[in-house]
């Protein structure tokens, strides 16, 4: 597609979408150069993306890569558990991760589809809330949903790969089973619309990885948020917080791009988008959002 061509972009089955302030705040500015990418405009008119026909909003598409993540430490006190397999395994990650919340859904052996790798996981810390939403641990029936979510985003997904957990930031973390040897730790990242390898197996990643490295959830960027919006006491486990405008299409990793999202209609938005805009070229313009119905 040739650079500075106008396409439209249609969501299907987005009913929910006039709930959400994604891209209707803090778009109306010219953003500077950042680490990968050259971002030259991005703007929306009239409104909101409320389903109206009237709605556009014109960006300059860009390769995005991560920058540097922020270092603060984020912690919490030793947790007050009755747990059995995670407290044997996960000594370490316990120590700075407290259970805040807990969704009972489903019954400990309903585990279904769950790989053999993560079945004790499921088993005993299913459906736990970690530092009030900072890192939350899939039920069986969510990580079904979440699974279907990064197999539309991510080539490959569906054949060896599988979500257990997922962050504050709706970030779903899953094992990659294609290797011969342990399954690795993945990150799948809605708002970037890329995944990042961790190199570790399930157990390493909670008693070293989240232990040692507070970036691997980005705990000092939540800490951040949280200073700004004091009023904020803990997240659902059906919400997160996401990007209004997401980081492939322009949006900046900072603070003001953020804001409390349903989880589903979050990463919904965030695949059709990325889907949408996948074979586009650089800069080129997306003239108009519109609904299926429309």
């Amino acid at each position: 597609m040739d650079v500075g061509h106008t396409v439209e972009l249609q969501l299907d089955g987005m009913d929910d979408i006039s709930n959400m302030s994604l891209f209707d705040r803090s778009v109306n500015r010219s953003l500077g150069s950042q680490t990968d990418k050259q971002i030259k405009k991005l703007g929306l008119s009239p409104g909101d993306l409320g389903g109206r026909s009237t709605d556009h909003f014109e960006i300059t598409l860009s390769r995005f890569t991560r920058g540097g993540e922020r270092a603060t430490r984020w912690t919490a006190p030793r947790p007050d558990h009755n747990l059995s397999w995670e407290s044997a395994v996960l000594e370490n990650f316990l120590t700075q991760y407290r259970v805040t919340d807990r969704l009972d859904e489903a019954p400990a052996g309903d585990l279904g589809a769950v790989p053999p790798d993560l079945a004790e996981l499921f088993r005993s810390m299913a459906g736990l809330t970690f530092n009030d939403g900072l890192y939350r641990i899939h039920t069986p029936r969510t990580a079904a949903d979440s699974n279907e979510f990064c197999a539309r985003l991510i080539q490959g997904f569906a054949d060896s790969m599988y979500c257990f957990g997922f962050d504050w930031l709706g970030r779903n973390l899953a094992i990659d089973m294609s290797g011969r040897g342990e399954p690795l730790v993945v990150l799948v990242e809605p708002g970037a619309g890329e995944y990042m390898e961790s190199g570790m197996g399930i157990r390493a990643f909670h008693d070293e990885t989240l232990v040692e490295d507070p970036t691997a959830l980005a705990a000092g960027f939540f800490d951040e948020w949280r200073a700004a919006h004091p009023e904020f006491t803990r997240l659902r486990y059906d919400q997160c917080i996401g990007c209004k405008v997401p980081l492939f299409l322009g949006g900046e990793d900072e603070v003001d791009n953020l804001e409390v999202v349903p989880y589903d209609v979050y990463w919904e938005l965030c695949v059709q988008l990325r889907t949408g805009v996948r074979r586009m070229a650089p800069g080129t313009s997306i003239g108009r959002i519109i609904k299926a119905s429309e």
